[in-house]
């Protein structure tokens, strides 16, 4: 499926915005604010020339989007987190690189492995994002792993399940650069965005007060980056609108046991482990702030906009 969107020129780029935009980014990535303002440089000059091209329209394809779950209870929510955080992990891997994040290959017992791969995104939002996130949804696996053996005995290990696989794909298919930027921050949005009407239900609904805390934590900071990918879309690419293709979910999703693998070696899980101590070691001082913005939820299969 093929959707006309406007072009830059139709959607003119806001730089200031842009440029505060990158500046900020550029310290928390060690970048200059030389190399950031380079990059705000291609960016008007990559405007100019689609104006004054003419160009009126892009061609681009509908963004594969799994369908947002309700909560049916913890064990369901709790491991389809974890194999949602896992895909992401993927495509953060593919944005930032992996000698920057590490390689989700085996991560928490994962029988998926995975090529390394140099960064493919060169916009600092996204490269930003992909890093805290991954840094972040490795944690939040391993807490999702805990509460399962906790309170239900369930030994539960990541894995790219067939309905999640398409938004990887689509974003592993996008060239280096500027047409990866664009897939990534559309992707990479709605992914987050398929979380959080389940996160927000778990959050007052979970019986255990630890899994309603994760869930809420979940919602903010996956909030906050949703508006800050969206605003970069907007502001750098003039994106604006973005289509979905809905992923559905299969038939059997929430029946108990159903995706429970095999447990995991003790090698494979320790292996992970220790993954996830060298990333948050490196990213322990990045800044968590939680800020308020526009953000796109699911609601009945429509994408809506809701000003939190």
């Amino acid at each position: 499926m093929e959707h006309a969107t406007p072009a830059l020129c139709t959607h003119p780029v806001d730089f200031a915005q842009s440029r505060r935009s990158l500046l900020t980014s550029a310290s928390t990535t060690r970048w200059s604010p030389s190399r950031a303002l380079r990059l705000v440089a291609s960016k008007l000059v990559t405007a100019s020339a689609f104006c004054l091209a003419g160009l009126t329209s892009v061609t681009a394809h509908a963004v594969p989007m799994t369908q947002p779950p309700s909560f049916r209870g913890e064990v369901s929510y709790l491991e389809f987190t974890i194999d949602h955080h896992f895909t992401a992990l993927r495509m953060t891997e593919l944005a930032a690189g992996t000698a920057a994040v590490g390689s989700s290959s085996n991560y928490a017992g994962s029988p998926n492995v995975f090529a390394s791969t140099p960064a493919k995104a060169t916009d600092p939002v996204a490269l930003t994002i992909s890093t805290m996130a991954n840094a972040a949804q490795r944690r939040e696996i391993v807490e999702a792993q805990g509460f399962l053996q906790t309170y239900f005995g369930i030994n539960y290990v990541p894995s790219v399940q067939s309905y999640l696989a398409p938004p990887v794909q689509f974003v592993d298919q996008a060239t280096a650069g500027d047409p990866f930027n664009i897939a990534f921050l559309e992707t990479f949005s709605g992914h987050h965005a398929t979380l959080i009407p389940s996160s927000q239900e778990c959050s007052t609904e979970a019986p255990d007060a630890p899994v309603r805390d994760y869930c809420a934590s979940i919602v903010a900071s996956q909030t906050r980056q949703i508006g800050q990918m969206r605003a970069e879309l907007a502001s750098v690419y003039g994106r604006t609108d973005v289509s979905y293709e809905t992923i559905p979910l299969p038939a059997s999703f929430g029946e108990t046991g159903t995706q429970v693998p095999e447990p995991a070696s003790g090698a494979l899980l320790a292996a992970g482990l220790l993954g996830f101590g060298a990333i948050c070691k490196k990213w322990r001082s990045a800044d968590r702030k939680s800020s308020n913005g526009l953000i796109s939820t699911f609601h009945d299969e429509n994408f809506v906009s809701t000003r939190l």
